[in-house]
């Protein structure tokens, strides 16, 4: 699947694992997550979506899939990456720094935005965690 950002046709890649298959996407909407709740997901999530965007700016397969889950090291072989890789440099430039934007929840899953702010560009980074799963391992990843 691919998403596209409206300010300029930019499409990446959507890594999914478990969303689809459980009916998540699309079946109801994200409810806000406000408060100490959302405070302690982005202190958990930023370190994770800034490895993966030093990871992803300086070629490192290795750092950039660190905290995957399982299904999410298989659907994202490093052919992949390398392509994020490209896609990524070639429409937005360097990657210059990350803020917070909002955390959601929609069935087993919660979701952080983040905004990662590229040289020519914004991109919107979207981390998904299954709930419950004390190792805090990234179910799905969107760049758009």
């Amino acid at each position: 699947m691919i998403l596209k950002k409206t300010k300029k046709s930019f499409a990446v890649w959507l890594v999914l694992t478990g969303l689809l298959a459980t009916g998540c996407i699309g079946q109801k909407s994200e409810t806000p997550i406000e408060g100490e709740e959302s405070q302690e997901w982005f202190a958990r999530a930023q370190p994770m979506a800034e490895n993966i965007l030093i990871a992803v700016e300086t070629g490192d397969y290795q750092s950039f899939i660190r905290d995957f889950s399982e299904q999410m090291v298989k659907e994202m072989p490093e052919k992949n990456f390398l392509e994020v890789k490209e896609k990524l440099y070639s429409q937005v430039g360097s990657y210059q720094s990350l803020s917070t934007l909002k955390t959601t929840e929609q069935r087993d899953y919660v979701i952080v935005y983040f905004t990662a702010h590229y040289e020519k560009d914004d991109v919107t980074v979207k981390l998904v965690y299954r709930k419950g799963d004390s190792t805090y391992k990234i179910e799905g990843l969107w760049f758009a």
